[in-house]
């Protein structure tokens, strides 16, 4: 059945980009792929192992790459992403060198994984013409995501899993009340997360609608993707889906603005003010026990599934401390080749102390930097005016948002094809700036 899933993708991302001059198998391939494919559903080739996002994000982009530019189409402006995206994986791939792990499908394993997901978000959105189909696709698929995600949560049914066949559906993880949805992806964090960054897309056509310039249901969009990251009941990634709300409401409201910044700051003063009431309250909500507790270095912690994350960096301090310029790379599958060190450092709930320890300073400052980058376009776009920039503000709300709660989740490959994306289109939409909208 995982054949013929991918398959399946393969076709509509072809088929798509046939009958839209290219760049449809961006938004309806790649995007069905990235938000429906099950991450769990692969294909072994040779060396390789296939899944639909990779299929999809190869056949879209050469595709959209290959396409005749249209008329109006915006020039490609070197952005600073282009470049540290490049270097990014350079740093990586050196990472893997030092440490004896690189093998002939490494580069190809890194540019998918890293360099196809962002050229994706390069080439989504080329003109002003491209951007109400972009978001008619977008929009559609994230209907079919959340409202999915939404009967999963109400009736503990993965419906994504069983219509497409091959995988099982567990059952999940029930937090007040309600199953903690997971929709294609492995963890009920990792759907939020990926939920938090497609908010604005739902912000924007709702924006649209109400405009006339999309159709009515576009309206509820924003409810529904709201509702479906509730369902999650993560609250990490809800917080930043607030966050990004928030942030929406001030860019596009003035008269709110100053009443925004203060309960900001009158938050920003209770949770440092009030640490460990914040901390208890997030614990009495997931329903842990605060009860446990944790010997580190010869000293008593207090332990629960929230707590933990604090704990991260006195656990880890030593390794962090020496991992050094590029890192003792990550976990491969070489097995007894691998050095001792490298398997310590999986599946650890902060992605800046576990990505600093696999690739070192060097690619925690390159991804750093990305994301820098990937927010400065974004700021460009929203300033220039033109196609993109309702969606250009809300979108570095939520990247800023989702980023920062990377300090208690990995980057895990779920949804960070979505945020590499995020990166890409960020940059599209710089292009854009000063470029009318097109009805």
């Amino acid at each position: 059945m995982g054949y013929l899933t991918l398959i399946a993708f393969a076709w509509l991302t072809v088929v798509a980009g046939a009958r839209t001059g290219g760049r449809g198998a961006l938004w309806y391939g790649w995007m069905s792929a990235l938000l429906l494919a099950p991450v769990r559903m692969v294909a072994p080739l040779g060396i390789f192992v296939l899944d639909a996002r990779s299929i999809a994000g190869v056949i879209g982009v050469a595709q959209a790459a290959t396409a005749r530019p249209e008329p109006g189409a915006a020039r490609w402006r070197p952005s600073a992403s282009d470049a540290l995206i490049v270097a990014l994986i350079g740093s990586m791939l050196v990472s893997q060198l030092l440490a004896g792990n690189f093998r002939p499908k490494t580069p190809i394993a890194y540019a998918t994984a890293w360099l196809v997901p962002y050229l994706a978000g390069r080439l989504f959105v080329r003109s002003a013409a491209d951007f109400p189909r972009a978001l008619r696709a977008v929009a559609l698929v994230t209907l079919l995501l959340a409202t999915l995600s939404i009967v999963e949560s109400l009736t503990r049914v993965n419906l994504l899993l069983i219509m497409q066949g091959g995988l099982s559906d567990s059952g999940g993880d029930v937090r007040a009340g309600l199953r903690r949805a997971t929709g294609p992806l492995g963890n009920p964090i990792f759907l939020g997360m990926m939920l938090a960054l497609l908010l604005p897309w739902a912000s924007e056509a709702s924006r649209q609608a109400r405009a006339g310039a999309g159709p009515r249901w576009w309206r509820l969009l924003p409810w529904l993707v709201g509702i479906a990251l509730v369902g999650t009941v993560s609250r990490g990634p809800i917080l930043a889906g607030l966050a990004t709300l928030l942030g929406t409401v001030y860019l596009r409201h003035r008269r709110w603005r100053a009443l925004l910044v203060c309960a900001g700051l009158a938050g920003a003063v209770l949770v440092v003010t009030a640490k460990d009431a914040v901390v208890g309250m997030l614990t009495d909500v997931a329903g842990e026990d605060a009860e446990q507790t944790v010997v580190i270095r010869g000293k008593e912690y207090a332990y629960s599934g929230s707590l933990h994350r604090l704990l991260l960096f006195e656990v880890y301090w030593d390794y962090l401390v020496e991992s050094g310029l590029f890192g003792y790379s990550p976990p491969t599958d070489h097995g007894d080749d691998e050095p001792e060190d490298v398997g310590k450092f999986t599946s650890i709930d902060c992605h800046y102390l576990m990505y600093t320890m696999q690739y070192g300073y060097i690619g925690m400052g390159l991804f750093v930097l990305l994301l820098a980058g990937a927010l400065a376009d974004l700021g460009r776009a929203a300033r220039g005016g033109g196609a993109g920039a309702g969606l250009a503000g809300p979108l570095a709300m939520a990247l800023a948002a989702v980023s920062l709660n990377m300090f208690s989740v990995w980057f895990a490959p779920d949804y960070a094809p979505a945020w590499i994306f995020t990166a890409g289109v960020a940059a599209s939409l710089r292009d854009l700036a000063g470029e009318p909208a097109v009805p």
